[in-house]
This record gives structure tokens, C-alpha cells and sequence, in this order.
């Protein structure tokens, strides 16, 4: 067997024979980026592509019946995991929320403010997430809510004073007051231009966030996160088919969803899961 190469991002393994030609592709790459990039906005000139076809079964054989698509589908998520986002580890876990604050009064008497903390227990280890609702206020039927992460923290989404400061890792920010990895009451609302919160509670919505770091930190250490919840015994890093980050921020979604489904002013059964950028990648694989 070939020893493997850990490399780039989050969980890339190369063998070491390919890494001379890598290192020759990596050196063109950025000899064309140093060139003075022009973008293309005429649809015309984008080269023919042919996608594939969800109704194809991996052996060229074409669906007959409708009946067959959640075997399909079952195929196209075994590869989607296997290929692209790696699979989750099965192993037991337990799952508490506690409602740490309630303010039925919130944004000038608009809104109701909840913050959950979501404790994740297994193989001796504990992790910590924090959840923060918008509900608008009044509402008398179980309200439908966008459920989304944020880069930043969740006080970052709004200047509402009330929203506890993430203690997690956040990537430094001079510009957002972010210093040592720690988030500062200057951060505030930084991202408010990015989430209406107003508007969608006056349509009716409510609001879900989480901070993604308090799954995943964003960076290439898998020591920090979820991960080592479900390490074997003197693993240090996720297996080669097992989850990186992308599928761990996805876990963590589909637990906020959990705690949704027990949330007594929340239409459970609308609920639109959604992000930015790889929080999007994110939103997609949670989604499926």
C-alpha cells in the first residue's frame, strides 16, 4: 500500500507518487490565476456539458417505474457520501437541549427571543451548540422558520444586545473586532445586513440560527468539533471515508431540526433549511 499524503483542505488524501505531478498542476494553476481574470457573462461561450441523468441507474439502466426512485435516490445519496462529503459515523450518541433564555418581548415587543443550548454526549466527550430563535410575537398558529448557520457567531446577525457572545473559535476579523479567535460585544450586528430579521418576522417566519463553529471549527484540525465524539479508540482524524466538515455542519443542522420538531411554537413541517458559499454546500447536504 502507497502512503498517503494529508493535503489542502480538510481532509484530502494523495498518494505520494502523484504528488510531483500535483505540486507541477499546482504551479500552473497559479501561474494562470496571477493572469488578470476575465469573467464570462455570455452564456453562449460556456463549453457543452452534459449532466447526468437522475433517472440512469449506476449500470446505464434507465428507471421503468416510479416506484423505483426511492431505491434511486437511495443510490445517488450512497454516492453523494461515499465520493464528495464522506459518511457520518453511526455510533450511539445522546442529545440534551435546554432552553437557557426566553424573552416574549424581544425587537421593540416584534418578537420572541429563544436561546437552546444543544449538549452532544458520546465516548466520554461532550460539545456544546447554541441555537438562536426569532419567533414573531402574537402568533397564535405554529410559525414556519428558516433555519440557517452564520459565519460569526450568532450575535452577529443582529445588534439585539441580549444574544449571548459564542465562546467558540471564530476566525479572526479586524474589521468585525474579532482578535485571538475571540468574538467581542464590537462584533455586534456585524453581519445584520445579511440577515432580515425584521422582515421575516413581519411575514410571519421565524428565524433558527447556529453558529457553524460550534460544530466545526473552521480550520484543518478535526480535534475541536464533533468529530472526536465518534473516534475510535486512538484515531486522530476522521477515516478516509468518514465525514469532514461539511458533513459534520450538515449533522448539526438535521440536530437543530431535532430540537425543532419538539419546539411547540414551531410548524415543524416548514421548516427551509438554507446558506451561504459552503454553508450552502452545507444547506443542500442537510437538506437531502
Amino acid at each position: 500500500m502507497q502512503p498517503l499524503l494529508a493535503c489542502c483542505y480538510k481532509h484530502i488524501l494523495l498518494p505520494m507518487k502523484t504528488l510531483y505531478t500535483v505540486c507541477c498542476l499546482l504551479f500552473l494553476t497559479a501561474s494562470v490565476m496571477a493572469q488578470k481574470f476575465t469573467p464570462n457573462y455570455d452564456e453562449s461561450r460556456v463549453p457543452a456539458y452534459t449532466l447526468p441523468d437522475p433517472l440512469v441507474w449506476e449500470n446505464g439502466q434507465r428507471l421503468s417505474d416510479p416506484a423505483d426512485w426511492p431505491a434511486r435516490r437511495a443510490e445517488i445519496l450512497e454516492l453523494f457520501a461515499t465520493q464528495v462529503y464522506g459518511r457520518v459515523p453511526q455510533a450511539p450518541y445522546q442529545m440534551k437541549a435546554k432552553v437557557r433564555s426566553v424573552n416574549p418581548v424581544a425587537l421593540n415587543k416584534t418578537a420572541i427571543r429563544k436561546e437552546v443550548e444543544l449538549e452532544f454526549r458520546a465516548n466520554g466527550r461532550k460539545l456544546k451548540a447554541q441555537l438562536l430563535i426569532y419567533l414573531p410575537a402574537g402568533q397564535v398558529d405554529r410559525v414556519p422558520v428558516f433555519l440557517a448557520y452564520n459565519f460569526y457567531g450568532n450575535h452577529s446577525i443582529h445588534p439585539d444586545p441580549k444574544i449571548s457572545l459564542t465562546k467558540s473559535w471564530v476566525r479572526n476579523n479586524e474589521a468585525l473586532g474579532i482578535s485571538a479567535n475571540r468574538a467581542t460585544a464590537a462584533s455586534r450586528g456585524a453581519r445584520a445586513s445579511r440577515w432580515p430579521v425584521e422582515e421575516i418576522l413581519a411575514r410571519g417566519y421565524g428565524l433558527a440560527v447556529m453558529y457553524y463553529g460550534d460544530i466545526d471549527p473552521d480550520y484543518d484540525d478535526f480535534q475541536n468539533g464533533i468529530h472526536p465524539l465518534f473516534y475510535a479508540p486512538g484515531q486522530q482524524r476522521p477515516a478516509p471515508d468518514e465525514w469532514g466538515a461539511i458533513a459534520a455542519w450538515a449533522w448539526g443542522l438535521s440536530r437543530a431540526m431535532d430540537y425543532l420538531l419538539t419546539d411547540r411554537e414551531v410548524d415543524a413541517r416548514r421548516v427551509a433549511v438554507m446558506g451561504h458559499s459552503r454553508l450552502g454546500k452545507t444547506a443542500l447536504w442537510a437538506g437531502a
